[in-house]
């Protein structure tokens, strides 16, 4: 968890306010509320699955050698 009064859901949502089209993903062990889908484009829960979070970082990340 984060120190202070702000969660990193809050922290995700100043972000996206801030800069629309930046990609988001929350890696968490513990979600006291589920991020709303325009705020957060991928989800991810401790223990990692590695692979899944490598191809959804290669998915919103476009490749320019495409």
């Amino acid at each position: 968890r984060m120190p202070g009064a702000r969660d990193g859901l809050a922290l995700a949502a100043e972000a996206r306010a801030a800069w629309p089209t930046l990609k988001i993903i929350v890696a968490s062990a513990f979600f006291p509320r589920r991020p709303r889908p325009e705020i957060v484009d991928a989800i991810f829960t401790k223990p990692y699955d590695t692979l899944g979070l490598i191809r959804r970082i290669q998915e919103l990340i476009p490749d320019s050698s495409r």
